[in-house]
């Protein structure tokens, strides 16, 4: 792969920063009011990286259950990167959201650089394009939660790994075998980032033509990684009081036993991306499908493209897709198939894929169609991947959470049953939630609660996770998705997110619908 001259560098630097600027606005537009309120998952990330921060033990490679007991350990070093995110933009609402804001940005050149190592420069900039205006990445990117952090450090490693393969050089390999050893230290799923990696690894030595060489590469890539990886592996095996067990297939919340729910999930990661979505309505308009039209049929185009070469971007995509799937493959939610959070790295994937079906597309039809209509062509393509679904007016997020009505009033339910996609959602709290969030003491770590006392009257709560009225004010704001996914409905769900900055010291914990 020969050095590009200097004015088509300098032209695809710029067309790439142009494209980042755009993902930038897609991820900070509002960002202060879309999604309106804090998610549990943000808020106790916050809540433990300002403990670290304050702490006098560190514990490094050590993790911190966000509820002891009930869900899977964080890890320090990850919460020492929020920490240092949150002090770099002040330990409020908006730095939140930036631990999430932050990595996504990294993401866009971070794609292109790996699908650069493996394919062409029109197809690099093409899946970076995708990926900054995909809503799939536009809603993770905006949310304060780990699995980003999980895919940026995911595509440094195997754009890293890619150069070392290409240009081979050993010192490309080391550098991928750190960041995929880091990638260990965000979200429980990176553990199918490194297999991803190992076998794609294996893969090229079978079909290497120089297998020596590609032996040195993936040993000294595997062997830094699981160096990287021992300490939190260590603790994880020895102290760790997280427990996954909840999400297996084999457990007590299977619906159809363990081969029904696996088919169900089979079948909904593939119809994910043109058919059928998420139905949690944090990570996307319920039902929705995870691809807009346009990106849809490139990728069913990418993917007869793509698996037609035997060559190292088939086996990246295959080895990609086949193990990252198992995330949401052999897991279990109440919010049901797919978990489009868990695969949320198989966003660059559906991109890179896709950008494989444009080419191909333009190299087909570039000869039968005018210079100015194949270009304008390709910009209303772009310009429709890039849309916005179409909303009521009145489904659009509140400028700021309203404070609830007086005591008086109560929520009413609509009719029909509740979804199971918003067990868990933004609450309203009072407009000055936006100063920022309760700062720990120096003493306990743990700042004063934003609990508001229980009001005197029964108020009916609203949330489809609660069966019996709450003695809590009503929630009164909601997200743009949830309205929209029930036509306008005034019923809005609720969640204790921003009621739980300080956890009680003792006791049970209460069942939430976070995830994980």
């Amino acid at each position: 792969m020969g050095r590009p001259p200097a004015r088509a560098r300098t032209w695809t630097g710029a067309t790439l920063l142009a494209v980042t600027a755009l993902a930038a606005v897609f991820r900070l537009h509002m960002l202060d009011t879309v999604p309106p309120g804090l998610y549990l998952d943000e808020t106790l990330n916050a809540q433990h990286a300002i403990a670290w921060r304050l702490g006098a033990h560190k514990a490094w490679f050590e993790g911190t259950p966000p509820i002891p007991g009930v869900w899977a350990d964080v890890p320090n070093l990850y919460l020492a990167g929020v920490s240092g995110v949150l002090r770099l933009f002040g330990d409020g609402f908006l730095a939140t959201r930036m631990t999430s804001v932050v990595p996504s940005l990294a993401c866009v050149p971070l794609l292109y650089a790996l699908a650069r190592s493996v394919t062409g420069r029109r197809q690099a900039l093409l899946a970076a394009g995708l990926l900054a205006v995909s809503h799939w990445a536009a809603r993770t990117g905006r949310d304060g939660t780990y699995e980003v952090a999980m895919t940026a450090l995911q595509l440094a490693g195997l754009a890293s790994l890619g150069r070392a393969l290409a240009r081979d050089r050993l010192v490309w390999s080391a550098l991928a075998g750190v960041l995929l050893g880091a990638s260990i230290y965000t979200y429980t799923a990176a553990r199918l980032v490194l297999a991803q990696a190992g076998v794609w690894l294996g893969w090229e030595l079978v079909a290497s033509a120089e297998r020596r060489r590609t032996l040195a590469h993936a040993g000294l890539c595997l062997a830094v990684a699981l160096l990287c990886a021992a300490p939190y592996a260590v603790y994880l095996a020895t102290r760790s009081a997280g427990d996954l067990g909840v999400l297996a297939l084999t457990g007590p919340a299977a619906p159809h036993g363990v081969l029904g729910t696996l088919a169900e999930n089979v079948a909904a990661h593939l119809a994910m991306f043109n058919l059928r979505g998420g139905t949690y309505a944090r990570d996307n308009l319920p039902g929705w499908p995870m691809l807009d039209p346009v990106t849809g049929l490139l990728f069913l185009a990418g993917l007869l493209v793509a698996l037609r070469r035997a060559d190292r971007q088939r086996r990246l995509v295959v080895t990609w897709y086949a193990v990252c799937v198992l995330g949401g493959v052999l897991s279990l939610s109440r919010e049901g198939p797919p978990y489009v959070y868990r695969v949320a790295n198989l966003g660059p994937w559906a991109c890179l894929v896709a950008a494989a079906g444009a080419v191909a597309a333009w190299d087909r039809l570039r000869p039968r169609v005018s210079g100015p209509v194949a270009v304008l062509g390709a910009l209303g393509g772009l310009g429709v991947a890039g849309a916005r679904p179409r909303v009521p007016t009145s489904a659009l997020p509140l400028a700021r959470p309203r404070p609830s009505s007086g005591s008086g009033s109560r929520a009413t339910r609509t009719s029909g049953p509740p979804t199971s996609s918003m067990t868990r959602s933004a609450c309203s709290t009072p407009p000055t939630r936006a100063s920022g969030i309760p700062r720990p003491t120096a003493t306990t770590g743990i700042g004063p609660s934003t609990r508001r006392r229980p009001s005197t009257s029964r108020r009916a709560c609203t949330g489809a996770h609660r069966s019996t009225p709450s003695t809590r004010p009503r929630c009164t704001a909601t997200s743009t998705w949830w309205r929209a996914s029930r036509g306008n409905s005034p019923a809005r769900p609720c969640s204790s997110s921003l009621r739980r900055w300080s956890m009680p010291s003792g006791g049970s914990t209460p069942s939430t619908g976070a995830r994980t």
